[in-house]
């Protein structure tokens, strides 16, 4: 009987021994394949395992990610990607994991550093700009996002938004002059289109150029003369001017604007001003 339980004591000391992984590689390939059979809770097990010796491993970093990701849980599979990406930089299948995970997190920053990657390691960067104009326009980087929209403008494009989004962030860097260039492009692309007149004109004002934002307004109004935003922007421009005449125009679409849509346009403070200003009794 003593000799029986010794032999079975002896066997469960064999079978013990020889289950589940030991080494690091071992570790590694354990994790990848409960990786791939959706055994995440199983992945991180023997992976976090493989970490605890080597913490710099690229693919158990990755593996982990991975795991993560499918878990939907990007804010720490973005933590492995961007470890792993630290410890082994301009790598190209860690880039995309990252930039997908950063996506999801709204992570710009690491959008755009996970594209300059994928650029420097075989991607052309025409096929990025438009994304790192807007990628650079939410993250703050204004200057940025210009020069990258105006590389993609300069190369030719047939979507008339790109005009109006690189004159707007020309007028923000203080680049009046190429804002009316642009605008003036796209009015010779596209025809004398609302929007594009408009912008046309308020660049044209900003720059100093009231006659022509002047006659620019009166134009988009004579087509539309019941365009109450294009009224205020004309009364706007009529008040840059030292004419007297031309501020009591101003004046009288401030005062009929109000009439129409009350203070809307919060033009209560402004018509009283001006009618202060001008000395007008009526």
């Amino acid at each position: 009987m003593k000799r029986i339980i010794v032999v079975v004591l002896g066997l469960l000391f064999i079978f013990g021994c020889s289950q589940g992984p030991k080494t690091l590689d071992e570790y590694k390939k354990a994790g990848e394949a409960a990786l791939l059979k959706g055994e995440y809770e199983t992945a991180k097990k023997y992976l976090g395992k493989g970490l605890l010796e080597k913490s710099s491993d690229r693919d158990m970093l990755y593996f982990m990610g991975m795991v993560y990701q499918r878990e939907l849980r990007y804010d720490s599979a973005l933590y492995y990607f961007k470890r792993a990406d630290l410890l082994h930089p301009n790598d190209r299948e860690l880039n995309k994991e990252i930039y997908k995970a950063a996506y999801e997190q709204q992570d710009f920053d690491n959008i755009i550093k996970a594209i300059k990657v994928l650029i420097k390691t075989g991607d052309s960067e025409d096929k990025y700009l438009a994304e790192l104009a807007n990628l650079n326009m939410q993250a703050g980087n204004i200057f940025v996002s210009f020069l990258q929209l105006r590389k993609l403008w300069e190369k030719g494009t047939d979507d008339p938004n790109i005009y109006l989004v690189l004159a707007n962030l020309a007028g923000q860097v203080d680049s009046v002059e190429f804002a009316i260039n642009v605008m003036e492009k796209a009015i010779e692309k596209y025809g004398e289109r609302e929007e594009f007149v408009s912008n046309y004109a308020i660049y044209l004002a900003g720059n100093n150029q009231l006659s022509e934002a002047e006659l620019a307004f009166r134009s988009l109004i004579k087509k539309n003369p019941n365009a109450q935003a294009m009224k205020l922007n004309l009364a706007n421009i009529l008040t840059m001017y030292d004419s007297r005449n031309k501020k009591i125009e101003a004046y009288h679409i401030y005062k009929e604007l109000y009439e129409e849509v009350g203070d809307v346009f919060k033009l209560d403070s402004t018509v009283r001003a001006l009618k202060l200003e001008l000395k007008i009794k009526d």
